[in-house]
């Protein structure tokens, strides 16, 4: 699914009006209206009534209205989830050890010779 125009769709159905929506988006009226479109081709269903310059969603529009918020709330969630790796504080740092050097020191104190790092 194209996240562009869910992304539209979920801003025609918080505000119920195209007009006020293209004004959000800062796109055209026909733009969002063509986006709308697209999606409900792309869906296969009809997502929207109009009602003169208002607008409905249709029980598909309600269930895609509400799987979206929750993509883009995923969305969010995982942004800040990798910003939190940026930050020093966060992360996991993995430390490897051999203990066989440890060993071979120990049986070489009594015998300086040869030196061992």
């Amino acid at each position: 699914m194209n996240l562009h125009y869910l992304r539209v769709f979920l801003t025609v159905a918080e505000y119920e009006h195209i007009t006020r929506a293209a004004e959000e988006l800062i796109i055209s009226q026909p733009a969002v209206t063509k986006t709308i479109q697209h999606l409900e081709q792309e869906v296969g269903l009809e997502l929207i009534e109009r009602h003169g310059r208002r607008i409905a969603l249709t029980h598909a529009g309600r269930v895609l209205r509400d799987y979206g918020r929750r993509v883009f709330a995923l969305e969010r969630e995982m942004e800040d989830a990798l910003a939190a790796l940026r930050d020093v504080d966060a992360g996991e740092v993995t430390l490897a050890a051999n203990t066989t050097i440890a060993r071979i020191s120990v049986r070489a104190e009594p015998y300086p010779t040869p030196g061992y790092r």
